[in-house]
């Protein structure tokens, strides 16, 4: 949701690309909707070396953006900004339309094939500059910065960083300028924080800079039991306070002891971007 728009997807039966609904909510009533549907353009797909290409959308992920756009990450390694479709009032009762012609995007971007990996960009949730709008991004080990203008100009796409740890780990919380983390096995609470380009202010291409290699700070957890079921971290982004929980069922025949730990973690705050909110 963003402002006056919220998004609505559902797969379409029997169809290769799914339809992507924005609710204007603030106009919207019981008896009428007013809507905007976004088909994505047909994308030949692979999964396999022996299995045949197919066109195919597969949408990952979207983000509302200003000045009536939207990103959408497509196909695990496309990236693209949409202008968001006239809208019209329907009734809430109303089918999908049928409808065959496809948006095309306003702009895309893509990983060479020698970068293409199997696993999908993961976004943070956009900072809204006055000027522009940034969205951070993790593929794999590589950390990509995303500057959209307001004006209409042609985004930026940096590499940031480079984490070797991110391999490691999962359920990755991505925010505009850090990552939490917590590892596949272990009590630990990882974090992570990067900066971005000087010159990303001016939406040119960083000629200077060389993604550094960084590395997570990591705190044990306390009061877990090394068998216990981890929950997913809960982050606080401002405090940069990590609060994860954890449960222990022991059973012995017919009656069992339900064990549940939570424990809190505090990283320091570092404010890497001291040019990144300009904007």
């Amino acid at each position: 949701m963003f402002g006056d728009y919220a998004i609505i997807t559902y797969p379409e039966c029997l169809s290769p690309y799914p339809n992507i609904d924005i609710l204007n909510w603030r106009t919207s009533s019981s008896t009428r909707h007013a809507k905007s549907t976004l088909k994505p353009e047909l994308t030949h797909v692979r999964f396999g070396f022996f299995r045949p290409t197919f066109a195919k959308v597969l949408v990952k992920d979207i983000r509302l953006l200003p000045e009536n756009k939207v990103l959408t990450i497509e196909n695990i390694n496309k990236i693209a900004i949409y202008t968001i479709p006239e809208f019209r009032w329907r009734s809430p009762l109303e089918g999908i339309p049928v409808d065959k012609n496809f948006q095309q995007p306003i702009w895309t971007v893509c990983l060479t094939p020698q970068d293409q990996s199997p696993s999908t960009f993961k976004l943070s949730k956009p900072s809204y500059g006055s000027s522009a709008t940034r969205l951070a991004l993790v593929q794999d080990d590589h950390i990509y910065g995303l500057v959209i203008p307001h004006n209409g100009g042609t985004p930026a796409f940096h590499v940031l960083a480079i984490a070797p740890a991110l391999l490691n780990l999962r359920h990755s919380t991505i925010y505009i300028d850090r990552i939490y983390a917590s590892p596949f096995f272990g009590l630990e609470a990882s974090m992570l924080a990067f900066s971005w380009p000087e010159e990303a202010d001016s939406l040119a291409q960083p000629t200077a800079w060389v993604p550094p290699v960084l590395h997570f700070t990591s705190k044990q957890l306390v009061g877990h039991h090394p068998a216990a079921i981890r929950d997913p971290d809960l982050v606080d982004d401002v405090s940069g306070r990590v609060v994860t929980g954890s449960m222990l069922e022991h059973r012995e025949g017919v009656d069992g002891v339900v064990c549940r730990s939570w424990s809190v973690v505090d990283f320091f705050h570092p404010q890497f971007l001291p040019s990144s909110f300009k904007s």
